[in-house]
């Protein structure tokens, strides 16, 4: 790999490290809440972006998208609390396709890869198998 996508992407994955050890050390039996929020500022960069780049039907696709996804989070996170790093993990994927098209620049879907599978793994790791378990 290259270092345009390996220097992003490290320093993606060393920003997350520093947030999902605070989380551990301040709340690990709320990682699952925190990624869900988390998951939902990821997702309002890229309504951003698209309101700031594209026309206004990119930015109501966006918003549509970003929907659904943190739907899916709400409901992992009230049966399948792990399922919420799944979600976080599978947006760095999805940022590997479609962020380029978003007006965002070249280093910000590596960048986003490397934090959303830390972050995302972290979540997975902190989190309760079943809803029952948070509380």
């Amino acid at each position: 790999m290259e270092s345009s996508f390996l220097m992003p992407a490290s320093l993606g994955a060393a920003l997350a490290s520093v947030g999902a050890a605070i989380q551990w050390w301040a709340a690990k039996d709320k990682a699952a809440q925190a990624g869900h929020f988390a998951l939902g500022i990821i997702l309002a960069l890229y309504v951003g972006a698209r309101l700031a780049s594209g026309p206004l039907s990119e930015a109501i696709m966006e918003s549509a998208f970003a929907s659904v996804v943190l739907l899916l989070s709400l409901f992992a996170l009230r049966y399948w609390p792990r399922g919420v790093g799944v979600l976080i993990i599978a947006h760095g994927l999805y940022d590997q396709v479609f962020a380029h098209s978003a007006g965002l620049p070249d280093w910000y879907p590596p960048f986003c890869l490397g934090v959303d599978v830390v972050l995302g793994a972290a979540v997975v790791a902190m989190a309760p198998a079943r809803a029952r378990e948070a509380y």
